[in-house]
């Protein structure tokens, strides 16, 4: 799908530091922009911030848009480019900047006081870029508060006011928050864990405790139902001061000395002289230690990360959190501090207000409270932990690059023609609002969201058994359920539009969330008869919130289905379906379909597509029947009418039928055996019903016995006719002396 009608020239240039060479090279596969990229060494930072953004000038001379790294003081490439006769604009990514960021102790600009420097140089990247970005909203409050304090310490006093009032004006108008994008499908391979990784800072083994106990939701074997599992505590931030790993540390000698039992993987770099991090964990926590060291592999990483259970945060500084979002997106529970980024990460549109206030703490007695509280969920087997881990896979699934990638797009293109940073902004949020196809959520009362990819944890109901995480799968399926829903996935562009005009019209079917194509969340979901009644009302005298629709191109979505899919075809819905309704509608509402272990999807379509042709739309099914309606073959093969028919399960099928007969109707079945008669027409009423029994054994004797009547169709040879065969022989002839319904020939299901 593009992102952007308009495609640019993009030059980026960027430090080598790992996380800002992810974020050049993870935008150039995103982008649909032609974009370039040159990554510069991290060596020797200080220099190559203050003056290597010259050697970019001749290869981002011929670009529209040049995006620059925020280690990189722009103001001397924005100099240099002032030559070239159309010059490219200008647009600075903010990962860090120097105001806020804490420098290792003993640095030597710091003794000398002359770090304020780097600061500087962020202010004069300010004054000469078109666009500053920044990777989250409190990122962003931070330099603006540091900036002009540090004018205030710095700046002669006779200039002072001006340089503030400035940097105000120009933090309003150049400044932005757009996030930086994630693989995450690295962190999903299968490949073996690597339990001796070599340290990269100084190329020796850090040995790993053997493996003894697996993450609880990701066990590799299944777990005894019957012994506590023991929580899994997760680090996997850089080992430095600004992520206080000594607060960490406090906090498990606490739980020790409770004798609280967990276990724990540390993960991240060392960059401590002796890798005394390193040596302190083996030595203080040997008997819980599972995993000490640095993962050269995202594989590997992402599998020592699934074998945790909680994630606990220290830190005194971050900007995004990258990874938060990755255990987030391998399912593991953080608790984190209620300062930096980690608030607006969690953020509440995401999380339910129960789940967040779990994981957000004020203190460090707050940390020990509630990182205890999750471990004893944990060992509990607590399942509603299930739902929550749902929910921060959807919290990690926003920052991958299939949802921000077409946001720096369409940021891109708005400043390159001249919008300011909030414009540019606001431009792309409201595109991506409109799901591209210029329909806002007020016109049509869906909640369209564009997938980021095919594995994003929100469509993993619509996975097929072969490709689904079947965890997250029965994850979900559990919390639907938890809320009285019966999750099914239909598929097809007729029985879609049925299923909404049924549901316009008061039929019980409920649909949770859609996966299509633009062009079909348009042609169906917006402007098909009865859908947009349907989304925002839900129904007569009901209100829904807004339906989720999740769009995608048609490779994606053959992607997510794994199936080839025709055009017209590619769109899904999540419902919740069949729903059962009281016994005594359907005998207000003879005839009566009565499915006795009918259990074959495509017989049963059939079968209620001829009903319903019929004017019958009253169906009693038992267990068998009723697990097929929900497969999508029904669906399909009746055409969509199976959303228009009255549906009641019969646990127990004798005390139905008890109830249909009581009710004045005279029960048939369909059955060959001796005392059937050929079927005929019951009579001038609609008092009646037919039972249908499984495609290989029939009606069973005891249903049988609760018939008024067995009949059957007269063959001249072979066995039997098959079921859907036999069903529309007797039931037009059963009601033939009934005149038939009013027809005009449209084939409308109203």
């Amino acid at each position: 799908m593009a992102h952007t009608g308009v495609q640019l020239r993009v030059h980026v240039c960027a430090v080598g530091f790992t996380s800002h060479a992810q974020w050049a090279t993870g935008l150039a596969r995103a982008s649909n922009h032609s974009i370039t990229v040159t990554i510069t060494p991290p060596d020797r930072w200080k220099w190559r911030m203050q003056c290597a953004a010259i050697e970019f000038a001749h290869e981002a001379a011929g670009a529209d848009v040049v995006l620059v790294d925020g280690m990189l003081d722009v103001s001397v490439l924005a100099a240099e480019l002032r030559r070239v006769p159309t010059a490219p604009t200008i647009v600075v990514y903010m990962h860090e900047n120097q105001l806020t960021t804490p420098f290792v102790a003993g640095d030597r600009d710091v003794r000398q006081n002359t770090h304020w420097h780097y600061g500087a140089a962020n202010y004069r990247t300010l004054l000469a870029a078109d666009v500053v970005l920044f990777n989250s909203a409190s990122h962003l409050d931070q330099f603006a508060k540091a900036l002009p304090a540090m004018i205030r310490q710095q700046c002669p006093h006779d200039t002072v006011q001006w340089h503030v009032d400035r940097a105000a004006a120009l933090l309003g108008t150049r400044c932005a928050v757009v996030p930086i994008g994630f693989d995450f499908s690295a962190l999903d391979s299968d490949a073996a864990i690597d339990q001796s990784p070599t340290d990269r800072n100084r190329g020796l083994a850090v040995p790993a405790q053997p493996v003894s106990v697996a993450g609880t939701h990701t066990a590799t074997a299944d777990p005894d139902p019957d012994t506590p599992p023991i929580p899994v505590i997760l680090w996997n931030a850089r080992l430095e001061e600004d992520k206080d790993p000594a607060a960490f540390v406090a906090i498990l000698h606490e739980l020790s000395k409770a004798r609280v039992p967990f276990q724990l993987i540390v993960l991240g770099d060392d960059p401590t002289k002796g890798q005394r991090w390193y040596a302190q964990f083996r030595a203080d926590f040997a008997e819980q230690l599972l995993f000490c060291g640095f993962c050269d592999s995202p594989d590997a990483y992402g599998r020592w990360l699934r074998r945790a259970d909680v994630l606990v945060s220290t830190a005194q500084h971050e900007t995004l959190g990258a990874a938060l979002l990755e255990a987030c997106h391998c399912g593991v529970v953080p608790i984190v501090p209620d300062r930096l980024s980690y608030p607006e990460v969690l953020c509440a549109s995401v999380l339910t207000e129960s789940h967040r206030s779990a994981l957000i703490y004020a203190d460090p007695s707050g940390c020990r409270s509630k990182l205890e509280a999750m471990l004893e969920r944990v060992a509990r087997r607590d399942p509603t932990l299930d739902g929550l881990r749902v929910e921060l896979r959807a919290v990690a699934a926003r920052f991958s690059w299939g949802v921000v990638g077409p946001v720096y797009d369409r940021v891109i293109c708005a400043v390159r023609d001249g919008a300011t940073a909030p414009e540019a902004v606001a431009v792309a949020a409201a595109v991506a609002d409109a799901g591209d196809g210029g329909a806002s959520e007020a016109s049509h009362g869906f909640d369209i969201r564009v997938l980021a990819e095919p594995t994003d944890p929100a469509v993993a109901q619509y996975r097929p058994k072969s490709l689904r995480d079947h965890k997250l799968f029965h994850q979900q399926r559990a919390t639907l359920a938890a809320a009285g829903e019966r999750p099914a996935v239909h598929g097809g562009r007729r029985a879609v539009t049925r299923m909404l005009q049924a549901r316009a019209l008061g039929r019980p079917v409920r649909p949770l969330s859609f996966l299509c194509t633009e062009d079909l969340l348009k042609a169906v979901l917006v402007d098909s008869s009865g859908a947009a009644k349907e989304a925002d009302e839900g129904g007569p005298g009901e209100q829904h919130p807004a339906v989720v629709v999740h769009t995608a191109s048609k490779e994606m979505l053959e992607e997510v289905r794994g199936q080839k899919l025709n055009t017209g075809d590619s769109i899904f819905a999540l419902l919740s379906f069949p729903v059962s309704i009281p016994l005594e509608e359907i005998v207000a509402n003879p005839p009566v379909l009565i499915l006795e272990n009918v259990r074959n999807a495509e017989n049963i379509g059939s079968i209620l597509r001829t009903a319903y042709c019929l004017g019958i739309t009253s169906v009693v099914s038992s267990t068998a029947g009723w697990s097929a309606l929900a497969d999508t073959r029904a669906a399909r093969c009746s055409m969509g009418t199976i959303y228009f028919h009255r549906l009641h399960y019969a646990a127990d099928l004798g005390v139905a039928l008890g109830e249909l007969r009581r009710g004045g109707i005279r029960i048939y079945a369909a059955e060959i055996g001796p005392g059937a008669k050929p079927v005929h027409p019951h009579g001038p009423d609609k008092g009646w019903g037919l039972v249908l029994g499984n495609e290989d054994t029939g009606v069973t004797a005891e249903t049988l016995q609760r018939c008024d009547c067995m009949v059957e169709i007269p063959q001249s040879s072979g066995d039997s006719l098959n079921v859907g065969h036999a069903a529309a022989i007797s039931m037009f002839q059963l009601g033939s002396q009934v005149p038939p319904p009013d027809h005009d020939g449209s084939g409308h299901c109203e």
